[in-house]
């Protein structure tokens, strides 16, 4: 008699480990311009170091009500940090002191008024779809 043992669950060799993140975005006011979105996967180079980021999107605005779909996306930890940038010149502009004088956000909506942390903004991907909010401020 012999015994057979699974620990977790049991994966078919073509079940995929991957889902949709599906954001929306408010606090947009012009309806025009792009937003600059990184996906973290680790808290290294997060929020504003986008060549540290696991991948980067950017996409146009067209109206004050935007959603952007990130499909396949593999299961895991993430954070996102995003900014609005209304003038198209691929930055994030920023005052004297460093203080955007863009909207920003990230996943989660941190309430602290400093910099968010990966921690605070993080999320975990582990089922088909997911919905997120970002509120740009």
């Amino acid at each position: 008699m012999s015994l057979l043992f699974t620990i977790g669950p049991i994966k078919e060799k073509n079940q995929k480990n991957t889902g949709t993140v599906s954001i929306e975005f408010s606090g947009i006011d012009k309806g025009r311009g792009y937003i600059e979105l990184s996906v973290f996967s680790s808290f290294k180079g997060f929020p504003n170091n986008g060549n540290t980021a696991f991948k980067t999107y950017r996409f146009k605005i067209t109206s004050s009500k935007e959603s952007f779909s990130i499909k396949d996306f593999p299961y895991g930890e993430y954070a996102i940090s995003c900014f609005y940038d209304i003038n198209n010149n691929k930055l994030l502009d920023t005052n004297f002191f460093g203080i955007p004088k863009e909207k920003v956000g990230a996943s989660n909506n941190p309430t602290s008024n400093s910099i968010p942390s990966y921690k605070d903004a993080k999320f975990i991907l582990n089922e088909p779809k997911l919905h997120l909010s970002i509120t740009l401020k």
